[in-house]
């Protein structure tokens, strides 16, 4: 049994990551959700991903509803962060510099003062690539309802721009506002 777990004290935990370590918070949450059901514990979990990418599709999605597990997590997206849009786009391996170009723009995101030589290599010929790339994918799934093929979101989903923040719970929804915001968004923004 895990440590924390043999306190007697423990009523709840609290799991957060961002950006990559939320898809790793996300995973981790689950498993811990999973044991705690076959021990039959009263533990609750709470999963707060920043920035978190998506993590799989319908099927997946379905399992953590049927388990009634979505109100454990909590996925904070802002306007204008391409992480959690990513994956809904293919490989991109015609993009030379994507690697360079997700290091942008995270650290942007992070603090856009900090970038130093990392701006020189990335330009704005490939930021705008990217960005269009993940949009145009982006906006076929929001349109596409019910395709398997896409990653699917669980759990609650909170919105964030600079005119406000909206909650929504709603897979299809979920998607819609992801690609209403970014598409509003510019390849330049750092916010």
């Amino acid at each position: 049994m895990l440590p924390i777990m043999r306190n007697s004290k423990t009523k709840s935990i609290v799991i957060t990551g961002h950006s990559i370590g939320g898809a790793i918070a996300s995973l981790c949450s689950l498993w811990l959700l999973a044991y705690l059901q076959h021990i039959s514990s009263s533990i609750s979990v709470l999963c707060i991903t920043f920035g978190s990418p998506m993590l799989g599709n319908q099927s997946f999605s379905n399992a953590i509803l049927k388990e009634r597990w979505g109100a454990n997590f909590i996925h904070m997206v802002t306007k204008h962060d391409i992480m959690p849009r990513i994956l809904f786009a293919p490989t991109m391996p015609h993009i030379a510099q994507l690697n360079s170009l997700l290091q942008f723009w995270q650290f942007s995101m992070a603090n856009p003062s900090s970038l130093g030589n990392l701006a020189m290599q990335v330009t704005d010929g490939d930021k705008a690539e990217l960005f269009s790339f993940v949009t145009t994918y982006l906006h076929h799934a929001a349109t596409q309802e019910g395709v398997e093929g896409f990653f699917r979101p669980f759990g609650s989903f909170l919105f964030v721009s600079d005119e406000g923040a909206v909650c929504v719970e709603s897979s299809a929804a979920v998607i819609k506002m992801m690609h209403l915001m970014f598409v509003t968004s510019s390849p330049d923004s750092n916010k």
